[in-house]
């Protein structure tokens, strides 16, 4: 027995001894690679000055290039400046943008290009993620704001409305500047919204209120189930454009897609999106009448001239897509024959 005992703790001494030494090992070998870190941290740091030194530098050329190519512009050197101004464009994309205005207003004047291709993948997939996400919220709350007739549940849709349309609309801006085929409509769109979304927020319960808030969350309800249909199709639609290299890594979905086909998912879709159109002319044309009957009343009118141009807008941007469809269609059936 005691012999057994010492030849136990004989073999614990032992394991001790080696999980120390592979523990000493360990520790020696990350202390290597701390130091080896900082090393690499520090030529990071030095190689992030340089590129900040020239993007500095790059900047003043793109300036004095610019300043020269303004002056040279009225002295009827014709396609030469154009291809000149072509090429400053190009040049530009390489320069720090704050994105204008509107993303100003919230995030200041900082640079929202993305330097890394990572960077800018993941912030569109986190774009489009968002939209996914939120698009079944929507239906929900229209169906809630819908069923039940109190006004604190419809204030608090529209509220989150503006929320989404302003996230959109600053996410949107920054995706253009990185090199997304977003199309300047839509966001202006985004922002007819949130004016929308403001007017509808401070519009008093009075009658004409309840009048109009039955016609606008079926209008709501519709949209959002919409939205649905045209985000899975057209998702799909860009994974085979980008499969086929017709489309670029930044482009997102939108439903301004010049690479809509005729299959029998959009011959549903494309009445769906003109019933859409014209349910909200419809809610144009009965926010005015309401005014009408309330003319000391400021907000029918308001919601009435929010949805005109929004359905101007839409409707214009879907018929010119599908007038363009119509003669690719047309011109590529006579090259077959």
């Amino acid at each position: 027995m005691v012999v057994a005992s010492d030849k136990k703790s004989m073999a614990m001494a032992e394991k001790i001894i080696e999980n120390q030494s592979i523990q000493n090992s360990m520790l020696a070998e990350t202390e290597k690679m701390r130091d080896e870190l900082k090393v690499s941290a520090d030529e990071l740091q030095r190689k992030l000055v340089e590129l900040s030194d020239y993007v500095d530098k790059y900047e003043g050329e793109v300036a004095k290039f610019k300043k020269n190519l303004k002056e040279i512009s009225s002295s009827g050197a014709g396609e030469t400046v154009e291809t000149m101004k072509t090429d400053l464009i190009a040049l530009s994309k390489l320069l720090p943008i704050t994105g204008g205005p509107f993303v100003e207003l919230f995030l200041g004047k900082m640079n929202v290009r993305f330097a890394m291709k990572k960077e800018r993948l993941q912030f569109k997939s986190e774009y489009e993620l968002f939209k996914q996400k939120l698009s079944f919220v929507f239906v929900v709350l229209s169906l809630v704001s819908l069923m039940l007739n109190m006004r604190w549940v419809h204030i608090f849709l529209q509220l989150f409305l503006s929320y989404y349309y302003v996230t959109i609309a600053i996410r949107e801006n920054i995706l253009r500047e990185n090199g997304s085929n977003i199309k300047s409509w839509w966001i202006q769109h985004h922002y007819l919204m949130v004016g929308c979304g403001v007017v509808l927020m401070t519009w008093p319960p009075t009658e004409s209120y309840h009048q109009f808030s039955l016609i606008l969350h079926a209008f709501g309800l519709y949209v959002s189930f919409l939205q649905i249909f045209q985000t899975r199709y057209q998702m799909a639609r860009l994974y085979t454009q980008r499969a086929l290299g017709k489309a670029g890594e930044m482009d997102v979905v939108n439903t301004d897609t010049r690479e809509t086909h005729w299959t029998g998912s959009v011959k549903l879709l494309l009445p769906m999106v003109w019933f859409g159109h014209m349910f909200q002319l419809h809610l144009a044309i009965y926010a005015f009448r309401i005014w009408l009957s309330f003319p000391k009343e400021i907000h029918p009118l308001c919601v009435s001239m929010f949805n005109l141009a929004m359905f101007l807008g839409n409707f214009s941007t879907t018929l010119i897509v599908v007038r363009e469809k119509a003669k690719n269609r047309t011109a590529n059936n006579k090259k077959t024959q």
